[in-house]
């Protein structure tokens, strides 16, 4: 992905103001729906229940902060600086025809690596999702979802920096659209505000992408 992002802090009358662009770490996903209702099935309270495997690469730019890592890294940063896998769990509850509801956990692990010019381990990582949607069509959709992320403690040269976890609550909205010859398009716009005695070691932030997809 291609990431433009801007970093900015104050603290009296010192402040740093930082833009980064660039490219972003590529991610391949894999989701195998282990159960689908059917949509004529009106009296199916399951939707959709699947697993996914993610596989993160470090091609982006690793941030420089040295106890960051990915939940709540300064804006500054295109990248983790390593190899990460992730699986997850998700599950679509459905509200009526149109109306779907659902929960997503996902579990993350990252490789050693010394992008900062030592030996440096991020602990894992963890997500909850909670969402709900509305499908005006069959393939085009409009939601919002609240996101609780954490992080473990990192390691360097073999030692536990303590205090150095993260967590950070996040909240969102998304949309899909069809368009002609199988292609999707997407978009997200999200904020993560602090959020006394729940966000940990992340910094406020306000994101925003697009998407473009081909489905068959």
């Amino acid at each position: 992905p291609l990431v433009w992002s801007r970093f900015v802090a104050s603290s009296g009358a010192s402040g740093q103001d930082e833009t980064t662009k660039g490219f972003g770490d590529a991610s391949a996903r894999l989701r195998w729906e282990a159960y689908r209702a059917s949509p004529i099935d009106y009296d199916a309270w399951v939707s959709t229940v699947a697993a996914g495997l993610a596989l993160r690469a470090p091609t982006g730019t690793g941030s420089r902060t040295a106890g960051a890592g990915g939940v709540g890294s300064p804006a500054s940063s295109t990248g983790l600086g390593t190899w990460e896998v992730a699986g997850s769990l998700d599950l679509r509850l459905r509200l009526s025809t149109r109306w779907q509801t659902g929960a997503v956990g996902e579990l993350a692990w990252r490789a050693p690596d010394t992008s900062l010019g030592q030996d440096r381990h991020l602990g894992p990582r963890g997500l909850g999702r909670v969402l709900i949607a509305w499908f005006p069509e069959p393939m085009t959709s409009l939601g919002a979802h609240v996101d609780v992320a954490l992080e473990g403690d990192v390691t360097y040269r073999g030692e536990t920096a303590h205090g150095s976890r993260q967590r950070l609550v996040t909240t969102g909205l998304f949309g899909m659209v069809d368009l002609p010859y199988g292609l999707r398009l997407g978009g997200f716009a999200a904020v993560a505000p602090p959020v006394a005695n729940l966000s940990i070691n992340a910094v406020a932030s306000v994101s925003a992408g697009v998407s473009l997809g081909f489905s068959r």
